[in-house]
């Protein structure tokens, strides 16, 4: 018996034991809208604060293309083609004009679908020790987030309205005037 209890948790404890060491590698965390070290005193001076997390950017890619779609870096940069495979960064802004689609897909499999004249930029896109946050505001069309992750965060922005999801969801939300 002792046998098959240790051949049953054998795959779990190798993965508690990469998730510890995992833990080791990651930075301080940081309260996202105080900007002061979670456990610290607020009304006490310390160290300058920092408007952004102590994190890294998560991992997000063009999955699907379809009709006419094109994207840009940040809000200052020209627009362009958008290809599959293509990898995208917090400010990137993704245009799905009429009759096209893109499909976005995030490190922890969450899918983003966007249609419908969609306008879209993913404002903030960060993972810490509490989980991924993603926050995407949407200017105009039609859009469908998919979360899979049990902690992650998606906020969706639209001129109207704000909806935040933790872990697994379906959504579909509309912006413009049409919405």
């Amino acid at each position: 018996m002792p046998y098959t209890i240790q051949k049953l948790f054998a795959p779990h404890i190798a993965f508690c034991s990469l998730a510890a060491a995992g833990m080791l590698l990651v930075r301080p965390v940081y309260a996202q809208d105080k900007g002061y070290r979670v456990g610290e005193n607020p009304s006490v001076p310390s160290a300058p604060v920092r408007t952004q997390p102590a994190s890294a950017h998560r991992l997000a890619r063009v999955e699907y293309v379809s009709g006419n779609v094109t994207w840009r870096a940040n809000d200052t940069a020209k627009w362009g083609k958008v290809s599959t495979n293509h990898p995208l960064t917090e400010g990137a802004q993704l245009w799905a004009e009429e009759g096209g689609r893109v499909e976005v897909r995030f490190d922890d499999g969450s899918l983003l679908r966007l249609g419908g004249n969609a306008v879209a930029t993913l404002q903030t896109v960060y993972v810490d020790a509490q989980g991924e946050y993603t926050r995407i505001k949407m200017l105009s069309g039609v859009a469908t987030l998919i979360a899979r992750d049990e902690s992650g965060v998606f906020e969706l922005d639209t001129p109207r309205i704000s909806v935040k999801t933790v872990g697994p969801s379906r959504i579909r939300i509309g912006a413009g005037e049409d919405a």
